[in-house]
């Protein structure tokens, strides 16, 4: 099938806004809260210039990934572009030594608007978890279109006792029922002491006549 033929499938099934808005508020209400014990700290120390100096810069880069998480999406999305982006803002929102890295291995994915809107959120909440439990090392974020889905790995190094434990939580229970209601799958395992974390967003063939202005799906 020619990669013009396809795209993702999903529908605004009832409650989709409200999922949405309940994942965004769930992860904010974190950072916010740990942006405000950064904060204390600063206070409680006499204002220490480098301490203050990393809070301003996590709550700039935490309005700037609310932004990026809320605001439309054009109707043309190139869905890599924006995962760097993400990345690059949960990066700056949450560490300063700089030992942790993510990885964004992908080529140009242009997918529509709402999709891109969906899979930010999805994807946010899997490498905020992803974040908390990488001290150093790498976090790799992998994107491919097959014949049949939209591929999204986030993996992460692991130690033996978060192996073993049930993937649970708010977001985690949010964002999959987010991606239940677009008819996608979001799939955890463990292998080789990594944790992965999968979504799987269903493409399908143009039910209308097609047309040089469609996206490349």
């Amino acid at each position: 099938m020619h990669p013009r033929d396809r795209y993702p499938a999903g529908t605004h099934e009832a409650g989709h806004d409200a999922l949405l808005l309940h994942e965004t508020r769930h992860r904010f209400a974190n950072e916010l809260a740990a942006t405000l014990a950064s904060l204390h700290l600063a206070k409680a120390r006499g204002a220490d210039g480098e301490l203050v100096d990393d809070a301003i810069e996590r709550v700039d880069a935490q309005a700037r990934l609310l932004r990026l998480l809320v605001e439309p999406r054009p109707a043309a999305c190139d869905v890599v572009e924006s995962l760097l982006e993400l990345s690059h803002l949960l990066l700056r929102s949450r560490r300063s030594d700089r030992r942790t890295t993510i990885r964004v291995s992908a080529v140009r994915v242009v997918v529509p608007g709402e999709v891109a809107e969906v899979v930010l959120t999805i994807v946010n909440e899997l490498l905020t978890n992803a974040l908390k439990q990488v001290e150093a090392g790498r976090i790799g974020v992998r994107v491919r279109l097959r014949a049949d889905a939209l591929r999204v790995v986030v993996e992460n190094e692991c130690r033996d006792a978060e192996a073993t434990s049930p993937v649970r939580g708010v977001g985690t229970t949010a964002v999959r029922m987010i991606a239940e209601q677009h008819g996608a799958r979001l799939v955890f395992g463990i292998g080789k002491g990594r944790f992965r974390a999968t979504l799987l967003w269903p493409v399908r063939p143009y039910e209308v006549e097609d047309d040089p202005e469609d996206l490349p799906f």
